[in-house]
């Protein structure tokens, strides 16, 4: 009976891709069967990471460009093509490999901020935002396994072998807009809540000047933090701390939602 068990959980253990396709000839069979905009498009980076390479083949060996996508006649797109279009389409988004270089295993789900939550983000900000509903991505640390990040499915057997003390952070994507620049902002922090990284995709338009701004915000906050992030005296800097409050709110109280899910989940252990 332990060895079957054994058998089913190595089994059921997720293993690394065995395929790494060419993303430029991806680019063009993308833009082929799901069209230039799309192809030039921003994909958002939360429902994409939500699947793994070999989800994302299926999808495009059946017809369909992706989580959400329109759907094409499969029959010109072949195996190793298909490949060649997951590799493109991560191109297209921030990576959970762009963060926490040290994590092994990863697990997600959606969470919906509660009442006290709503509560504690509207006395922070005057308002409540508009979506609540974000997922959470939690980064574990396995010995002998570093830099060869694998999803965790919802099994309890398999959760179970991820225990406290392995995790090393969260990752949240959230809206966020400053002066005429918009897009999904990756927060990640470490298991207190400490800012770890403050991301654009490179693709959205004035990424490339806020991205590097961005960045000097980490090493701050930690959860339950309801003040914005220090920004010193430079008035262009404030204002960024300032765009950046409600999104960095709303992430961590997304965490806090999984935080309380993990404590029931473990409170016998």
């Amino acid at each position: 009976m332990l060895q079957t068990l054994a058998f089913l959980v190595l089994s059921a253990t997720p293993k690394p891709e065995l395929f790494v396709g060419d993303p430029i000839h991806g680019r063009t069979q993308f833009t082929e069967m799901c069209g230039a905009e799309m192809a030039r498009a921003t994909l958002d980076p939360a429902t994409w990471n939500a699947r793994v390479d070999a989800q994302l083949h299926a999808q495009f060996m059946k017809g369909q460009c992706g989580p959400g996508g329109p759907s094409f006649d499969p029959d010109p797109v072949s195996f190793l093509d298909a490949w060649d279009m997951v590799a493109f389409a991560r191109t297209r988004h921030l990576r959970l490999a762009d963060f926490f270089a040290e994590a092994a295993r990863y697990i997600h789900k959606e969470y919906t901020i509660d009442k006290f939550g709503v509560g504690r983000l509207k006395d922070a900000l005057g308002r409540v935002p508009r979506d609540l509903s974000h997922r959470v991505y939690t980064f574990f640390r396995v010995d002998g396994e570093e830099g060869n990040l694998s999803f965790v499915p919802q099994d309890p057997i398999l959760l179970d072998e991820l225990n406290k003390d392995m995790k090393i952070g969260y990752l949240v994507f959230v809206p966020f807009s400053h002066e005429g620049t918009s897009g999904q902002l990756a927060v990640a922090m470490d298991e207190t809540g400490k800012i770890q990284g403050l991301a654009l995709h490179r693709s959205v338009d004035g990424a490339g000047v806020l991205n590097p701004k961005l960045a000097t915000f980490e090493g701050q906050g930690k959860l339950g933090q309801s003040e914005p992030l220090e920004a010193g005296r430079n008035p262009k800097m404030r204002s960024l701390s300032q765009s950046l409050h409600a999104p960095v709110l709303t992430a961590w109280e997304s965490v806090t939602m999984y935080i309380r899910e993990e404590r029931d989940r473990t409170w016998g252990e």
